[in-house]
Protein backbone atom coordinates (compact mmCIF):
# COMPACT_ATOMS: atom_id res chain seq x y z
CA UNK A 1 0.00 0.00 0.00
CA UNK A 2 2.19 2.49 1.26
CA UNK A 3 4.97 3.99 -1.81
CA UNK A 4 8.64 3.95 -0.99
CA UNK A 5 9.09 7.50 -0.14
CA UNK A 6 7.07 6.81 3.07
CA UNK A 7 8.87 3.65 3.77
CA UNK A 8 12.56 3.42 2.99
CA UNK A 9 13.10 6.53 5.06
CA UNK A 10 11.34 4.87 8.45
CA UNK A 11 13.99 2.16 7.50
CA UNK A 12 17.00 4.04 7.54
CA UNK A 13 15.54 5.79 10.70
CA UNK A 14 15.49 2.79 12.34
CA UNK A 15 18.61 1.14 11.49
CA UNK A 16 20.11 4.76 12.89
CA UNK A 17 18.67 4.92 16.18
CA UNK A 18 17.20 1.14 17.23
CA UNK A 19 13.75 1.70 17.18
CA UNK A 20 11.30 -0.48 15.87
CA UNK A 21 9.69 -0.38 12.29
CA UNK A 22 5.78 -2.12 12.46
CA UNK A 23 3.34 -2.45 9.69
CA UNK A 24 -0.61 -2.71 10.10
CA UNK A 25 -1.29 -5.68 7.69
CA UNK A 26 -3.90 -5.56 5.09
CA UNK A 27 -7.15 -7.87 4.36
CA UNK A 28 -7.85 -9.83 1.32
CA UNK A 29 -9.11 -6.64 -0.28
CA UNK A 30 -5.96 -4.70 0.36
CA UNK A 31 -7.50 -3.03 3.38
CA UNK A 32 -6.05 -1.95 6.52
CA UNK A 33 -6.58 -4.36 9.02
CA UNK A 34 -7.99 -2.05 11.85
CA UNK A 35 -8.19 -4.26 14.58
CA UNK A 36 -4.81 -4.93 14.05
CA UNK A 37 -3.87 -1.46 14.27
CA UNK A 38 -5.18 -0.65 17.27
CA UNK A 39 -3.48 -3.66 18.84
CA UNK A 40 -0.23 -2.70 17.10
CA UNK A 41 -0.67 1.18 18.23
CA UNK A 42 0.61 1.39 21.70
CA UNK A 43 2.12 4.04 24.39
CA UNK A 44 5.14 3.09 22.74
CA UNK A 45 4.12 4.14 19.73
CA UNK A 46 6.23 7.47 18.74
CA UNK A 47 5.13 8.15 14.90
CA UNK A 48 1.93 7.03 12.92
CA UNK A 49 2.90 7.20 9.14
CA UNK A 50 0.40 6.12 6.06
CA UNK A 51 -0.52 7.20 3.34
CA UNK A 52 -3.97 8.83 2.36
CA UNK A 53 -4.73 7.19 -1.01
CA UNK A 54 -2.37 4.53 -2.13
CA UNK A 55 -1.17 4.76 -5.41
CA UNK A 56 -1.31 0.65 -5.77
CA UNK A 57 -4.47 0.03 -5.18
CA UNK A 58 -6.40 3.35 -4.74
CA UNK A 59 -7.58 2.96 -1.06
CA UNK A 60 -8.81 6.46 1.06
CA UNK A 61 -7.89 4.97 4.20
CA UNK A 62 -9.84 5.94 7.21
CA UNK A 63 -7.68 9.25 8.59
CA UNK A 64 -10.14 9.78 11.46
CA UNK A 65 -10.27 6.52 12.82
CA UNK A 66 -6.17 6.63 12.68
CA UNK A 67 -5.63 9.98 13.99
CA UNK A 68 -8.04 9.11 16.98
CA UNK A 69 -5.56 5.45 17.83
CA UNK A 70 -2.75 7.81 17.60
CA UNK A 71 -4.06 10.81 19.84
CA UNK A 72 -5.00 7.70 22.60
CA UNK A 73 -1.45 7.07 22.55
CA UNK A 74 0.36 10.38 21.98
CA UNK A 75 1.75 9.24 18.91
CA UNK A 76 2.20 11.80 15.63
CA UNK A 77 0.77 11.52 12.65
CA UNK A 78 2.87 11.90 9.67
CA UNK A 79 0.28 11.75 6.24
CA UNK A 80 1.17 11.00 2.94
CA UNK A 81 -0.38 13.08 0.51
CA UNK A 82 1.17 12.94 -2.59
CA UNK A 83 -1.74 11.05 -4.28
CA UNK A 84 -4.93 12.13 -2.66
CA UNK A 85 -3.69 16.50 -3.06
CA UNK A 86 -4.32 16.10 -6.58
CA UNK A 87 -7.78 14.29 -6.47
CA UNK A 88 -9.36 14.96 -3.19
CA UNK A 89 -10.42 18.02 -1.55
CA UNK A 90 -8.15 18.28 1.72
CA UNK A 91 -8.07 20.06 4.51
CA UNK A 92 -5.37 19.28 6.67
CA UNK A 93 -6.07 21.31 9.89
CA UNK A 94 -9.88 19.33 9.68
CA UNK A 95 -8.09 15.95 9.43
CA UNK A 96 -6.35 16.97 12.64
CA UNK A 97 -2.49 15.54 11.53
CA UNK A 98 0.47 16.84 13.08
CA UNK A 99 2.61 16.69 9.42
CA UNK A 100 1.42 15.99 5.52
CA UNK A 101 3.33 15.98 2.28
CA UNK A 102 2.78 16.29 -1.26
CA UNK A 103 4.34 16.49 -4.14
CA UNK A 104 4.38 18.76 -7.21
CA UNK A 105 4.58 16.56 -10.21
CA UNK A 106 1.70 14.53 -9.43
CA UNK A 107 -0.69 17.73 -9.25
CA UNK A 108 -0.02 19.30 -12.65
CA UNK A 109 3.09 20.95 -11.62
CA UNK A 110 6.79 20.44 -11.55
CA UNK A 111 9.33 18.21 -10.62
CA UNK A 112 11.43 18.77 -8.16
CA UNK A 113 9.33 20.56 -5.80
CA UNK A 114 6.82 19.27 -2.87
CA UNK A 115 5.17 20.53 0.14
CA UNK A 116 5.21 19.89 4.25
CA UNK A 117 2.98 20.93 6.11
CA UNK A 118 3.43 20.97 9.83
CA UNK A 119 1.91 22.38 13.42
CA UNK A 120 3.59 25.40 14.04
CA UNK A 121 4.63 24.50 17.54
CA UNK A 122 6.12 21.05 15.84
CA UNK A 123 8.13 22.96 13.23
CA UNK A 124 9.79 25.54 15.72
CA UNK A 125 10.96 23.01 18.16
CA UNK A 126 12.31 20.79 15.06
CA UNK A 127 16.03 21.55 14.31
CA UNK A 128 16.81 22.84 10.75
CA UNK A 129 18.20 19.87 8.70
CA UNK A 130 19.49 21.91 6.17
CA UNK A 131 21.86 25.39 7.21
CA UNK A 132 23.04 27.95 5.36
CA UNK A 133 21.64 31.65 4.07
CA UNK A 134 17.87 33.34 4.22
CA UNK A 135 17.25 30.98 7.19
CA UNK A 136 18.96 33.18 10.01
CA UNK A 137 18.39 36.07 12.28
CA UNK A 138 21.60 36.68 13.91
CA UNK A 139 25.09 35.36 13.68
CA UNK A 140 28.15 35.36 15.77
CA UNK A 141 31.27 33.56 15.53
CA UNK A 142 30.01 30.73 18.20
CA UNK A 143 26.37 30.21 16.87
CA UNK A 144 23.31 31.61 15.07
CA UNK A 145 19.69 31.96 15.91
CA UNK A 146 17.23 30.47 13.19
CA UNK A 147 14.08 32.06 11.91
CA UNK A 148 10.43 30.70 13.13
CA UNK A 149 9.41 28.04 10.64
CA UNK A 150 8.94 27.70 7.50
CA UNK A 151 12.21 29.94 6.98
CA UNK A 152 14.40 27.89 9.00
CA UNK A 153 13.98 24.95 6.81
CA UNK A 154 14.53 26.54 3.76
CA UNK A 155 18.10 27.39 3.70
CA UNK A 156 19.49 29.12 0.00
CA UNK A 157 18.16 30.23 -2.41
CA UNK A 158 15.01 28.54 -3.21
CA UNK A 159 13.67 26.95 -6.70
CA UNK A 160 11.71 29.74 -7.34
CA UNK A 161 10.49 29.24 -11.38
CA UNK A 162 9.05 25.34 -9.65
CA UNK A 163 7.16 27.24 -7.00
CA UNK A 164 5.79 29.41 -9.06
CA UNK A 165 4.73 26.50 -10.98
CA UNK A 166 3.41 24.38 -8.12
CA UNK A 167 1.34 27.57 -7.43
CA UNK A 168 -0.05 27.61 -11.05
CA UNK A 169 -0.90 24.08 -10.63
CA UNK A 170 -2.29 24.41 -7.32
CA UNK A 171 -4.55 27.26 -8.33
CA UNK A 172 -6.03 25.38 -11.66
CA UNK A 173 -6.81 22.37 -9.48
CA UNK A 174 -8.71 25.28 -7.26
CA UNK A 175 -10.51 26.80 -9.70
CA UNK A 176 -11.43 24.17 -11.58
CA UNK A 177 -12.67 22.48 -8.23
CA UNK A 178 -11.75 19.58 -6.34
CA UNK A 179 -15.17 18.52 -5.61
CA UNK A 180 -15.89 17.90 -9.41
CA UNK A 181 -12.48 16.88 -10.50
CA UNK A 182 -13.34 13.62 -7.49
CA UNK A 183 -16.73 13.15 -9.27
CA UNK A 184 -15.41 12.70 -12.40
CA UNK A 185 -12.82 10.48 -11.95
CA UNK A 186 -15.00 8.09 -9.88
CA UNK A 187 -17.25 8.16 -12.25
CA UNK A 188 -14.09 7.04 -14.86
CA UNK A 189 -12.88 4.88 -12.67
CA UNK A 190 -15.91 3.11 -12.28
CA UNK A 191 -16.54 2.38 -16.01
CA UNK A 192 -13.02 1.11 -16.48
CA UNK A 193 -12.96 -1.36 -13.31
CA UNK A 194 -16.40 -2.80 -14.51
CA UNK A 195 -15.19 -3.12 -18.09
CA UNK A 196 -11.96 -4.71 -16.49
CA UNK A 197 -14.25 -6.98 -14.28
CA UNK A 198 -15.89 -8.72 -17.14
CA UNK A 199 -13.14 -9.73 -19.33
CA UNK A 200 -12.44 -13.76 -18.69
CA UNK A 201 -9.92 -14.19 -16.35
CA UNK A 202 -9.57 -10.89 -14.81
CA UNK A 203 -9.80 -10.20 -10.98
CA UNK A 204 -10.04 -6.64 -9.95
CA UNK A 205 -7.74 -6.14 -6.78
CA UNK A 206 -8.91 -3.97 -4.48
CA UNK A 207 -11.03 -2.35 -1.55
CA UNK A 208 -13.97 -1.39 -3.37
CA UNK A 209 -16.40 1.27 -5.32
CA UNK A 210 -16.67 3.42 -1.92
CA UNK A 211 -13.12 2.99 -0.20
CA UNK A 212 -11.43 3.93 -3.79
CA UNK A 213 -9.86 7.03 -4.80
CA UNK A 214 -8.58 8.13 -7.72
CA UNK A 215 -6.09 5.33 -8.30
CA UNK A 216 -7.33 2.17 -9.52
CA UNK A 217 -7.16 -1.31 -8.18
CA UNK A 218 -4.57 -3.77 -9.63
CA UNK A 219 -5.96 -6.07 -11.97
CA UNK A 220 -3.96 -9.52 -12.70
CA UNK A 221 -4.85 -12.30 -15.24
CA UNK A 222 -3.15 -15.44 -16.11
CA UNK A 223 -1.70 -13.64 -19.33
CA UNK A 224 -0.58 -10.49 -17.39
CA UNK A 225 1.06 -13.08 -15.16
CA UNK A 226 3.48 -14.79 -17.22
CA UNK A 227 4.18 -11.54 -19.41
CA UNK A 228 5.78 -9.45 -16.14
CA UNK A 229 6.99 -12.40 -13.58
CA UNK A 230 10.42 -11.17 -12.77
CA UNK A 231 11.70 -8.02 -10.49
CA UNK A 232 12.26 -5.87 -13.70
CA UNK A 233 9.66 -3.35 -14.38
CA UNK A 234 8.15 -3.25 -17.60
CA UNK A 235 6.14 -0.69 -19.16
CA UNK A 236 3.17 -0.18 -22.27
CA UNK A 237 2.06 2.76 -23.68
CA UNK A 238 -1.25 2.53 -26.16
CA UNK A 239 -2.07 5.30 -28.95
CA UNK A 240 -4.87 6.23 -26.85
CA UNK A 241 -2.21 7.75 -24.17
CA UNK A 242 -2.82 4.91 -21.44
CA UNK A 243 0.43 3.67 -19.56
CA UNK A 244 0.56 0.55 -17.82
CA UNK A 245 3.78 0.00 -15.73
CA UNK A 246 4.45 -3.58 -14.13
CA UNK A 247 4.98 -4.34 -11.55
CA UNK A 248 5.28 -1.01 -9.54
CA UNK A 249 8.57 0.80 -9.09
CA UNK A 250 7.97 2.55 -6.20
CA UNK A 251 6.02 0.56 -3.81
CA UNK A 252 6.72 -3.13 -2.10
CA UNK A 253 5.11 -5.81 -4.47
CA UNK A 254 1.30 -7.46 -3.69
CA UNK A 255 1.89 -11.10 -2.06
Amino acid sequence: MEHHANLIPWQELCRRTGASLKYIPLDDAGALRLEEAARLITPRTRILAFTHTSNVLGNINPVGVLVGMAREVGALVVLDACQSAPHLPLDFKALDVDFAVFSGHKMLGPTGIGAVYGRSELLNAMPPFLTGGSMITTVTMEEAQYLPAPQRFEAGTQPISQAVALAAAANYLSETGMQRIARREAELGQRLVTGLSAIDGVRVLGPGREKNGPVLPRSTSPECTRTTSGSTSTSWASPSGWVIIVPSPCTAGWA
